[in-house]
């Protein structure tokens, strides 16, 4: 369910920028929601997982095959930024590092962030996002290490991008699901689709070529 909606959110955002040159503040302000909720869920998702290396290396690979795509249809350098799908699996791997104990690894797996879409902080809010859900459940959410993890959260968000909706969207949306956590595992289980993350792979590279299709047929259109 909620990855249905960040789905919808990113292709909002998407066609905004690639479709409209951000004209639409409406579509800009929906689609700072995509990023949030895919955090909040590689997190979840990643405490919980059964088979943690499948997952990071399935995101891996479609961000790999996504990134000549992303990169032509939004105008970027081949490399630079590296698409979200890396940011995610960054973050899904700083999750799984953080949970075996390889303390060692996390400061250089943030780094990497460097090169990917959202940067550093971007990489860094899934682990602490994971962090929190893990305190909230094991703890309280009034514990002072779970309001450790939601004031870290607010932190990184202002530190992904301090110059529009983004950070006041991402702290306000993930600590309402934060606060949401038992109730949301009991509706996700009851809708879980196990067919629906090879979409979601899928759906990624192929979402930008439909855009980018579509793009040029409006400026054939408008042109005619």
């Amino acid at each position: 369910m909620l990855k249905i909606i960040a789905i919808i959110m990113m292709t909002l955002d998407h066609a905004d920028r690639i479709l409209f040159d951000q004209a639409y503040t409406v579509l800009t302000i929906l689609g700072r929601f995509a990023f949030p909720l895919f955090a909040f869920l590689i997190a979840r998702n990643g405490l919980y997982t059964r088979n943690p290396g499948r997952y990071i290396g399935m995101l891996f690979l479609f961000a790999v095959i996504s990134q000549p795509i992303y990169s032509y249809v939004m105008e970027h350098p081949l490399f630079c930024p590296l698409n979200v799908l890396f940011t995610l699996a960054l973050g899904l791997l700083a999750v799984q590092a953080w949970l075996r104990g390889y303390w060692w690894a996390l400061p250089f797996i943030i780094v990497a962030g460097r090169f990917v879409d959202y940067g550093m902080a971007g990489v860094a809010v899934i682990p602490v996002i994971a962090f929190t859900i893990h305190s909230i459940n094991n703890r309280d959410i009034w514990h002072s290490l779970t309001l450790a993890g939601m004031a870290s959260i607010v932190a990184l968000s202002f530190a992904i991008n301090s110059t529009d909706y983004f950070p006041y969207v991402v702290a306000a949306f993930v600590l309402g699901f934060l606060s949401l956590v038992p109730q949301l595992d009991a509706i996700e289980k009851k809708l879980r689709w196990p067919s629906f993350r090879i979409f979601f792979y899928w759906f990624y590279p192929v979402h930008f070529l439909l855009l980018a299709f579509i793009g040029q047929f409006i400026d054939k259109t408008w042109t005619i």
